[in-house]
């Protein structure tokens, strides 16, 4: 097999459906995912700040919340749990697909020592 041979085989391997190519469409469907979630779970906001306009005016100084009527009140533990939780799954998700490419490269790298190794011994030294 030539060098070339062996491009034109990795080149269809990445093709095939359990090549390169398929990684790089599964991470983005996942990614993809993540972000229809996390825009669905943060759809609630921006329709509830797009209702009507309050009859009472605008608050001008610091009211403490619990003087808040309590449709005004707005609880921030369940947007920070949902932030940091889509932050670390896509984090995972990333850290994974690395590794998924560093033992791609690995596994090439493998395999052209051992054509190295056995292709080296046909040449003199001089």
């Amino acid at each position: 097999m030539t060098t070339t041979d062996g491009l034109h085989a990795r080149r269809e391997g990445a093709a095939r459906p359990g090549g390169a190519s398929a990684d790089r469409r599964g991470v983005g469907r996942i990614l993809l995912g993540a972000m229809l979630a996390a825009a669905m779970a943060a759809g609630g906001v921006p329709l509830a700040a797009a209702g009507l306009q309050p009859s009472q005016p605008p608050i001008e100084e610091f009211v403490p919340i619990d003087q808040l009527p309590e449709e005004d009140r707005l609880p921030a533990a369940p947007f920070l749990i949902a932030a940091y939780s889509i932050v670390w799954i896509l984090a995972f998700g990333y850290f994974w697909s690395l590794a998924r490419r560093q033992e791609a490269v690995e596994r090439d790298l493998a395999g052209l020592a051992r054509r190295v190794g056995d292709g080296g011994g046909d040449e003199e030294k001089p």
